[in-house]
């Protein structure tokens, strides 16, 4: 059988795989979860023609019946991701968000958006699960849907700058909403020899579309009290300073300011500018504040390892220079530091 090639994403920053719901998987194998799915390439269940929904990654649901002992924890996939709790809770975190979702709570991650499903386990409840290729594989890429999404050229290009600059990806879902969710569930359940594939595609798009009308209304509550493009980027640069603070790997890539700028599509100035206004320190002190937080947290709780080791792990080049950060922000010198710890845990 032919192995499946897991799409990647391609950035300055990097290269990132798609999620490939092994925690899922292991589960359903198991018999602690259920799953009704239907799916292209490397999602699980019931895989669809080549030529059927052709871009539709995933569209089901998972039925867990009782706490689970494993979470998906923090991933990326390739396509727009969208959810809706038909029952029970689950935690669901993206860089800058963190709520327990309760019944009829609806969630929507951009292409590549980092996420995590767990706190760090699943709950029992039935979660439905949409996501949509969008053919986003590097910096550059525009969102490219499929023929089968009927929403106009311009509603599409809407839909995806609300998404894209939207600063709370979780909203409580309309009772037109709840019950066209309702309408996908039957689909995908009854669903047997592709009898309701076109109920499915009507119904995906009218999520999409009802979905574009709660945006439009919310548009204005949110953080409009920038001018409408300099908001667009102080989110931008928010969520990407979100993930260097709580994804420790990402402290670990060489960051230059125009690597930074460039991940967040601006210039370095912009990218400066909106740094300073939301953190009052430059790109290059916050990420070095985001390093020694992370070493000092290292420190505490793994006190075994070097402070070479350390220095690395944090992304810092040398030692010497780690050290050089790391008084200037703390008052102390690494050893110092260590030693200190050393004397309060034997007290």
């Amino acid at each position: 059988m032919k192995k499946t090639k897991i799409p990647t994403y391609r950035s300055s920053a990097g290269v990132y795989k798609a999620d490939t719901c092994q925690p899922v998987r292991a589960a359903v194998a198991k018999g602690s979860l259920s799953l009704v799915n239907l799916a292209h390439g490397h999602y699980p269940g019931e895989l669809l023609p080549k030529d059927i929904l052709p871009g539709l990654l995933s569209v089901g649901h998972w039925n867990a019946k009782h706490s689970q002992n494993w979470g998906l924890d923090w991933h990326r996939n390739e396509g727009l991701e969208l959810t809706f709790l038909r029952s029970g809770t689950i935690d669901f975190m993206t860089q800058n968000i963190s709520k327990k979702l309760t019944p009829n709570d609806m969630t929507f991650c951009t292409p590549w958006q980092l996420h995590r499903l767990g706190n760090p386990c699943i709950d029992a409840g039935i979660l439905q699960c949409l996501q949509i290729d969008l053919n986003i594989r590097n910096e550059v890429h525009k969102w490219s849907w499929p023929q089968w999404i009927i929403l106009t050229e311009t509603d599409r290009r809407e839909l995806a700058q609300l998404l894209l600059y939207n600063p709370t990806p979780v909203c409580p879902a309309d009772s037109k909403t709840i019950h066209c969710w309702g309408l996908l569930y039957r689909a995908v359940q009854d669903n047997c020899n592709l009898s309701h594939i076109s109920n499915i595609a009507v119904h995906i798009n009218e999520i999409l579309l009802l979905l574009l009308a709660h945006l439009r209304k919310t548009k204005g509550s949110t953080e409009h009290t920038l001018q409408p493009m300099l908001s667009l980027s102080f989110r931008v640069v928010q969520n990407f300073l979100e993930e260097l603070k709580n994804v420790p790997s990402q402290l670990e890539y060489p960051w230059s300011v125009s690597q930074m700028a460039k991940m967040c599509n601006m210039s370095e100035s912009i990218f400066t500018k909106c740094c300073r206004q939301l953190t009052n320190l430059t790109p290059v002190n916050y990420l070095n504040q985001c390093r020694i937080d992370h070493a000092i947290n290292i420190m505490q709780n793994q006190p075994e390892k070097s402070i070479t080791t350390i220095a690395f792990e944090c992304g810092f080049s040398t030692s010497q220079y780690f050290a050089t950060v790391f008084k200037k922000i703390t008052g102390v010198s690494p050893k110092e530091f260590i030693s200190v710890l050393k004397t309060d845990n034997t007290r």
